[in-house]
């Protein structure tokens, strides 16, 4: 039995690092999470990926700790929120710490 990444699973890559050009600023993180997980499954038959993940990684981590910061700085909710799971008074469920139906302006 062979085993192989078809034709569609290189596409759908392709597609993906297509939403990349060099002078492009921000990311989609899910767009992000899927591209690794695809790249994650093409390491398998070629390592060599495995150090172009390594960067993606490094990417994502600074994109991701930029954006808290950020939020942490200009969203009241947000602040809010990581509060309650300091203080571990945070349920998990958004109407446990949100009115239904209001609206917040940060």
């Amino acid at each position: 039995m062979t085993v192989g990444i078809t034709e569609d699973y290189i596409q759908q890559v392709r597609c993906l690092l297509q939403k990349w050009d060099p002078s492009r600023r921000f990311l989609n993180v899910s767009d992000m999470q899927k591209l690794v997980g695809k790249l994650a499954r093409l390491g398998e038959g070629a390592p060599l990926i495995y150090k172009l993940m390594s960067h993606l990684y490094t990417s994502l981590a600074f994109a991701l700790k930029s954006n808290a910061e950020l939020l942490s700085r200009s969203s009241i909710g947000f602040r809010e929120v990581v509060n309650q799971i300091k203080t571990k008074n945070f349920s998990g469920n958004q109407s446990d710490h949100f009115h239904k139906g209001s609206v917040e302006n940060d």
